[in-house]
């Protein structure tokens, strides 16, 4: 955005952002592509579907297909939370899509000044699934989701 005189306001712009964890890893969200945050419903397997897909679940009538975030993102071991992982349903390509993490964290708002470019190693993990990288105050780093690279990748 430019004012008279040529000004920025990008400084200006905030966004906000939900924030999870896998292991100690947190990631973030925009809040523009999450419908709701829950814990994990009841899940049904889907035969011979990839090791990623958790299964689906009925929501109010819609079938909603869960993906295990730890795995599709190549995170080894196991779960902080086994028992209860966060759910957080998102929007995508006109679907809604659930995402299971180890647990639910917050929702941040940050300006557009605190996020960066997301190096191709970060994390250890699929560099190309992330869209930048959010910095905080508290010396905090979340790495934040290109959810349609990680939902359109097979």
């Amino acid at each position: 955005m430019q004012q008279a005189g040529g000004k920025s306001h990008r400084a200006d712009v905030t966004r906000r952002f939900a924030i999870f964890f896998i292991d100690e890893t947190q990631l973030g969200v925009d809040i523009a592509r999450v419908q709701e945050i829950n814990e994990e419903p009841a899940v049904t397997k889907v035969p011979l579907a990839r090791d990623y897909v958790r299964g689906i679940m009925n929501l109010r009538g819609q079938i909603i297909t869960i993906i295990d975030l730890r795995r599709k993102m190549g995170f080894t071991g196991t779960a902080l939370r086994e028992d209860k992982p966060g759910l957080v349903i998102v929007n995508w390509n006109g679907e809604q899509v659930g995402l299971l993490f180890d647990r639910i964290g917050e929702v941040i708002e940050a300006a557009a000044t605190d996020i960066e470019g997301a190096p191709a190693n970060i994390c250890g993990t699929r560099g190309e699934f992330f869209q930048g990288v959010l910095t905080t105050g508290k010396q905090r780093i979340v790495a934040l989701l290109d959810i349609d690279v990680v939902l359109a990748d097979g």
